[in-house]
């Protein structure tokens, strides 16, 4: 009988316990911090890359991403993969919030992704080995340009191949890795290549390429989101872009990183 009376007042204290702790594993849930998880590459000068001597992440997008998530009471969890289609893939799986590396906004990506506010402006030209004769886009035709898959790059070749004869037309293909070093060895003859990017990346070392031509493309960036993205994160993004291009924090890591201003369309 004493054990059938201690079995049940252990039971009867045992369940406010269990409200309790389930009380407590409510509230703990409820103030967990916002996380945003972000998907960039480690090596994208000057947009993002590590630091040579601290090892830490730095750059344009890596600046832009924590002053968004700062102001919007996110903290950043930093993912890192190869190329974009992979980035694009962590997306499509729910493994990412966004990409920072330059995306740029196309037709094409549009019907897939929601983007956010533009935040940069990039103009894009043919970059291809420092010893080919080219002088620009017509002297490729009838060759091999990379471009990047869904980009804004492949809606101009389709045009400019509109009216040439099949033997005329620049087949563009797409490859995984460094464009720099495919082009190096010989996989295409040219690529489009940011002119921000390669102002910077010439000044650190003295690569084998060019550019040549005027600019195919004037590119708008923004960050994507899956188009079932918490629509408050996104509002966050796009309230807090306006903020950092009218107090002028976008002109100036623009100058900073780029040594111009590349946040406002010409």
């Amino acid at each position: 009988m004493k054990r059938r009376v201690f079995v049940v007042l252990l039971l009867l204290f045992a369940v406010p316990f269990f409200c309790f702790a389930a009380g407590s594993a409510e509230k703990s849930g409820d103030s967990q911090e916002k996380i945003l998880r972000v998907i960039t590459a480690e090596s994208f000068y000057p947009y993002i890359y590590r630091d040579t001597s601290s090892g830490n992440l730095t750059g344009f997008e890596y600046e832009v991403i924590e002053e968004i998530a700062k102001r919007t009471g996110y903290k950043t969890k930093w993912l890192f993969a190869g190329d974009p289609a992979a980035m694009f893939g962590s997306i499509d799986a729910g493994k990412a919030d966004t990409i920072a590396l330059s995306i740029s906004v196309s037709e094409a990506r549009k019907k897939v992704y929601t983007f956010s506010e533009i935040y940069l402006y990039d103009k894009n030209r043919l970059v291809t080995l420092a010893d080919n004769p080219a002088k620009g886009i017509d002297d490729f035709q009838g060759k091999k340009v990379c471009v990047e898959l869904g980009g804004i790059n492949q809606p101009f070749f389709d045009e400019y191949n509109k009216n040439l004869p099949e033997d005329k037309k620049i087949k563009t293909i797409t490859i995984e890795g460094s464009p720099r070093e495919n082009l190096e060895l010989g996989r295409f003859d040219a690529y489009p290549l940011s002119v921000l990017s390669f102002n910077r990346l010439m000044e650190r070392k003295k690569y084998n390429i060019k550019m040549v031509g005027e600019p195919i493309v004037i590119g708008p960036i923004a960050y994507p989101f899956s188009k079932n993205a918490d629509p408050k994160m996104v509002e966050a993004f796009n309230k807090t872009i306006r903020e950092m291009h009218k107090d002028g924090t976008l002109s100036a890591l623009s100058q900073k990183y780029f040594k111009c201003d590349a946040t406002k369309a010409e």
